[in-house]
């Protein structure tokens, strides 16, 4: 698993099953979660188990789908929008909901309204909850119409994926690190005073490393002094006076200009 270019981080844990022996999970990090249906194929060709009429199997589990690895269960909840708590209000399988668990509320390109349908088919991950599993917080608010009565809301870890909004990325090419202390790339055309995070992996030929996250997580371009006014002329006004004209500087350092200073 380790040789797809687009897998990074590949994990292989195994844990007893009652039911017949041992059971492999494999989890990972993808350069592109799960998005447009796209979802690993596992090849089940030379898999084998001894002990007729047993047999081994392979299973993906992908986007919350029910049946499949990683699906934890399912659950109806009362939402409010804005609010990032939210309510359990039928169902005995949120005792298996666990906090970090992601959970969707309503199925997928669902509707809003109540009684049973409702919801926007977002999902969300659940970072807390209280003692009698009857209520859930969210990581971020559902902004979806209020409902009650949402039913069908899947929960578990494979959470589908979406790529985060503006990403973007460069190709650094590598460097002798016996001859230079450190690689740098600088970023540009950024917004003041907005943040961003940025990660860095390192690639050969077998593909990506798990990413490595910057200290600190995230920071914003600072407000600079605004660049020089362009196109500064002196022209003659009266047989007593100059007239200054200019234009604009290109760059106002992220802050309006409001004056500008004229000496003679």
């Amino acid at each position: 698993l380790e040789g797809p270019p687009p897998l990074r981080d590949v994990q292989v844990t195994r844990s007893g099953n009652l039911s017949f022996g041992f059971e492999w999970s494999v989890t990972f990090m993808s350069e592109a979660p799960w998005v447009d249906n796209q979802a690993l194929v596992a090849d089940p060709a030379g898999l084998a188990c001894p002990r007729a009429p047993d047999s081994a199997t392979a299973r993906v589990g992908a986007a919350l789908a029910r049946g499949l690895p990683g699906w934890h269960g399912d659950t109806t909840l009362t939402v409010t929008q804005g609010s990032a708590k939210v309510e359990v209000t039928s169902g005995l399988s949120e005792k298996r909901l666990k906090v970090g668990d992601w959970i969707r509320i309503g199925s997928p390109g669902g509707s809003s309204g109540s009684g049973g349908g409702g919801g926007n088919g977002a999902v969300h991950q659940v970072v807390s909850k209280n003692a009698a599993n009857t209520t859930l917080y969210l990581a971020t608010p559902y902004e979806g119409a209020s409902a009650s009565g949402v039913a069908n809301c899947d929960f578990g870890v494979t959470a589908p994926g979406k790529l985060p909004r503006g990403l973007s990325s460069a190709t650094v090419a590598a460097f002798d690190h016996a001859r230079v202390g450190k690689a740098s790339y600088t970023i540009t055309g950024l917004n003041v005073n907005v943040a961003y995070g940025v990660r860095v992996s390192a690639r050969n030929e077998r593909g990506l490393s798990f990413p490595q996250y910057t200290s600190p997580a995230s920071a914003a371009p600072p407000q600079q002094k605004p660049s020089k006014p362009l196109d500064v002329l002196l022209v003659g006004d009266t047989d007593r006076s100059l007239r200054v004209v200019w234009n604009a500087p290109d760059d106002d350092g992220g802050v309006t200009v409001t004056k500008y200073k004229v000496e003679w």
